[in-house]
């Protein structure tokens, strides 16, 4: 099998796995902004992990494109990494631009949070380990 035909599959998990989280986190901050007293309220970094995600998928669709052009093959990291700066961007503004909406975190959601950072670092660490592999492996 080709290597870029093994990155094209990786960068398409990952679009889907980012479009999974972004479904996932809209979901959530709407189910719990229904109470009688956070109607209306996002909690903080709703906005910034929205810009981070559209940033992401920017990232994403320039390291698919560079892969599709095969001589470009050396920048498919630039890509996630404009594509985070960019979103930082677009989060910030949003932040600002909904300022008035946002609440604090509550304890639970301070929790969630640290608990999905621990899992995402440690989906990060295993995701380098398999893409190691693989290209040790297409390298004999």
């Amino acid at each position: 099998m080709q290597t870029w035909i093994l990155f094209a599959i990786i960068i398409g998990a990952l679009v889907v796995v980012g479009i999974g989280v972004v479904v996932v986190v809209l979901t959530r901050n709407a189910r719990t902004a229904q109470g009688p007293t956070m109607q209306g309220k996002y909690p903080q970094g709703h906005w910034m992990g929205i810009g981070m995600c559209i940033g992401m998928a920017l990232g994403l669709i320039s390291s698919l494109a560079a892969l599709l052009l095969d001589e470009m093959t050396a920048f498919i990291g630039i890509g996630p990494a404009i594509g985070v700066s960019i979103g930082v961007a677009i989060g910030s503004a949003l932040e600002q631009k909904h300022k008035a909406e946002i609440r604090p975190l509550t304890e639970a959601e301070q929790q969630t949070r640290k608990w999905a950072t621990l899992i995402g670092l440690l989906l990060v660490v295993l995701g380098v380990l398999a893409l190691g592999g693989m290209l040790l492996f297409a390298s004999r």
